[in-house]
């Protein structure tokens, strides 16, 4: 599965007399969604409930390309070093909309996809 999100966030910060600023943001935007065809050998699960699932104990999944609303919250604390530059940590947590792939006995509802991710570096002001 692929995936590339084009989200715009507005942060806001808040400085304080020790030189650490932190931060808080938001952002919404949408993510493109894309899965190659997934093929899967059942006899293994057979095999292990004793139970014949297809005849041929090959189940596929058909690809497919997919755009979803997208939202994020974002924290981050950043340090000035001199006054040029600063240290940064951020944590970010986006999701997706709920949709649907498929159809027939393949449709599959998603519920949305979860994703966390964190950043660290340098800012050098110009």
């Amino acid at each position: 599965m692929d995936t590339n999100s084009y989200i715009l966030s507005i942060n806001r910060d808040f400085p304080s007399s020790n030189g650490f600023t932190p931060s808080l943001g938001l952002g919404a935007g949408y993510m493109s969604i894309s899965q190659d065809t997934v093929s899967l050998n059942l006899v293994d699960i057979e095999d292990a409930f004793d139970k014949e699932l297809n005849t041929d104990n090959i189940e596929g999944l058909d690809g497919y390309d997919k755009t979803v609303f997208t939202y994020q919250f974002k924290a981050g604390l950043s340090k000035e070093l001199t006054e040029k530059s600063e240290l940064y940590i951020e944590g970010a947590y986006s999701k997706t909309g709920d949709y649907s792939t498929g159809s027939g006995n393949q449709e599959i509802d998603w519920k949305g996809l979860g994703m966390y991710s964190a950043r660290a570096g340098l800012i050098f002001k110009f």
